[in-house]
């Protein structure tokens, strides 16, 4: 039989089953993701690394998926418009994974500009290929982070991260690594610098989750007796 209690109430059910004879032993129950998204191109261990990275509970909502709507910037500033936060996933023709969590409201009109950006925001590569890892690159002081209603997505006032426009990465001064991650030819998301080929491109509206089941289970432990 399997019981869930709370930690605080875990010792008293210990001594009932050592009185009864019963073997016990003490199981943590599987949590929900702390981040609720339906992708193409996440695995599990991708989707339980991008949820750490960016802090939960949150819920993403698919606004473009460009293998049914393509990957010209028209179609992403239709997308994003007057949207923040939102996140954005690409898988290359090599097979990495990566991308860039963004909380800043992309302009409804008017010309692009170019603003620091969110001290929130950050770049991440979530597949390990060859000497490439998974990385996450926070903002840094340096610089202007994001340009606002221009063609399709630019991250880094020296490229840190472009698509919908042209694809292409470089080793932006706007983003360092963030704490407890190393990079393999400095900064890098997929492997070297410059231009990539996508495959496909996700973007996600984030919002946090309604209800507190996660909370809820986080204060879990289960028991398992025979």
């Amino acid at each position: 039989m399997i019981q869930c209690v709370p930690e605080s109430a875990q010792e008293r059910l210990r001594i009932k089953l050592r009185e009864e004879n019963k073997t016990e032993e003490i199981l943590t129950p599987r949590l929900p993701s702390l981040l609720n998204i339906r992708s193409k191109i996440l695995d599990e261990e991708m989707r339980n690394t991008l949820a750490m990275m960016i802090g939960g509970p949150r819920t993403a909502r698919l606004l473009l998926d460009s293998s049914l709507s393509g990957m010209d910037s028209t179609v992403f500033n239709s997308a994003v418009k007057g949207q923040g936060p939102f996140l954005t996933i690409i898988k290359s023709s090599t097979g990495h994974v990566f991308g860039v969590s963004e909380e800043n409201n992309f302009s409804s009109s008017g010309s692009g500009w170019w603003i620091p950006g969110s001290p929130n925001n950050f770049l991440f590569s979530l597949k390990a290929i060859g000497p490439q890892q998974v990385v996450k690159l926070k903002r840094s002081t340096v610089g202007l982070g994001i340009f606002i209603q221009g063609c399709g997505l630019h991250m880094g006032n020296e490229d840190g991260l472009v698509a919908f426009c042209e694809n292409r990465t470089d080793d932006d001064p706007a983003f360092e690594l963030a704490p407890g991650y190393e990079a393999v030819g400095s900064k890098t998301l997929h492997g070297e610098f410059g231009d990539y080929e996508a495959v496909l491109m996700e973007v996600f509206a984030l919002s946090s989750p309604s209800g507190s089941e996660s909370k809820h289970l986080t204060e879990l432990d289960c028991v398992l007796y025979y």
